[in-house]
This record gives C-alpha cells, sequence and structure tokens, in this order.
C-alpha cells in the first residue's frame, strides 16, 4: 500500500472501535468512548491517572504506527496531531448534533461512517501535510 493508504488503514483501524455500536461490538464502542470524552473535559487528577491507565498504551502504539509509517515526521509532531485527533473524535462523539445543525440538517452528524471518513481525511491531511515551519 502506499504511505497515503497505510495512515488512512491506521487512522482507521485507531477510530473504528471507539465509533463501534453496543450491540455485538466489545467495549461499548461509542457510547463508551462519550465517557472519557466527558471526563477529559472535567481534567480531575484521578480520573487522569484512570485515563493514562487506561489508555496510555494504546495511544503509544497508535503513536508508533505512525512513526513505522511517517518516518520523516517527527515523534513531538506525531504526538501533538494525535492529540488532536483524540480531540475531533470526542467532539464528534459528544455533539454529533452539532453537523446536523450547522448544515441544516443536510449532513447526519450520526452517520458514522461518513464520520470515520472526514476524521480520517482530516487527520491524515494534518499527518501527510507540511509544517507552517518548513514554508521559512
Amino acid at each position: 500500500p502506499s504511505r497515503n493508504e497505510r495512515v488512512a488503514a491506521i487512522l482507521r483501524a485507531y477510530l473504528l472501535p471507539a465509533f463501534s455500536s453496543l450491540g455485538d461490538k466489545p467495549g461499548g464502542g461509542a457510547q463508551f468512548t462519550r465517557l472519557p470524552a466527558v471526563v477529559s473535559a472535567e481534567n480531575n487528577p484521578d480520573t487522569r491517572e484512570i485515563r493514562a491507565d487506561t489508555f496510555d498504551d494504546t495511544s503509544q502504539m497508535f503513536i508508533d504506527a505512525l512513526a513505522d509509517a511517517l518516518p520523516d515526521v517527527s515523534r513531538t509532531d506525531l504526538i501533538w496531531r494525535s492529540q488532536f485527533l483524540l480531540g475531533s473524535l470526542y467532539f464528534t462523539l459528544v455533539n454529533s448534533a452539532r453537523i446536523t445543525r450547522l448544515s441544516g440538517g443536510e449532513i447526519n452528524g450520526e452517520d458514522t461512517e461518513e464520520a470515520i471518513d472526514q476524521i480520517v481525511d482530516a487527520a491524515a491531511w494534518g499527518l501527510l501535510g507540511k509544517s507552517t515551519e518548513q514554508d521559512q
């Protein structure tokens, strides 16, 4: 696969569990992911430690996979950009109705496939695009 395809596949693999429905998917998917999204906004030290214990290993594996696919992107940039990805994921899950509202109903904010596609495209653009520092 091309570099772009590899990055998109890594992003999609990272996002899919968060958007899965409760039904037959382990972990609770979107409903479960809403909980850490809301808790993250509170920034409580106790919940911050629980989140770190629960998610940091997976996040490191994700960053490692991106680093392998994008050896020319600094680890610092990958860490920052993965944080922005989480912000997109969390906000989309917590407030999908806003997308519908802002589009005047033309976009269904509950369309998980479209949400995943849009987040993957935006994140891939951020990962594959050049830094503003490269213009100098």
